[in-house]
């Protein structure tokens, strides 16, 4: 039930690599299966990245190389198709527009219940001459 809400969220499409922690517990294993089936149904593009799914015990340490090891060959794949500097250069531009958006806001301040939007509003209303 669990699995299918994450596959509805879209929790599934975002992912990088999954990982199963407490992969000791009985259910773990199904929990990979499920993951693994349902990664199959989402459609990527050929030659993309395939998320993968490695088990932990965090509360033993077990499993902490693999991740480590899929995080490592993530970032090399990233690097090698450009995925990592796009990343980057969209990280970057979301954040000059949020630092320009907070600037202008706090200049013109809130308008909601001032005067002069509605002034606005209305000249924006007006009929334009041509």
């Amino acid at each position: 039930g669990d699995g299918l809400q994450a596959a509805k969220a879209g929790i599934l499409e975002i992912g990088d690599l999954y990982v199963v922690n407490k992969a000791d517990r009985d259910g773990a294993d199904q929990v990979r299966r499920d993951l693994r089936s349902m990664l199959q149904l989402g459609e990527r593009p050929e030659g993309s990245w395939r998320p993968p799914i490695v088990k932990t015990v965090a509360s033993r340490a077990e499993g902490v190389d693999e991740v480590v090891e899929a995080l490592e060959k993530h970032r090399a794949w990233m690097e090698e198709h450009g995925v990592l500097t796009e990343r980057r250069r969209a990280r970057a531009a979301h954040e000059v527009e949020t630092i320009a958006v907070t600037t202008l806001r706090r200049r013109i301040g809130d308008l909601r219940g001032d005067r002069r939007l509605g002034a606005l509003a209305e000249r924006f209303l007006k009929p334009r001459g041509l």
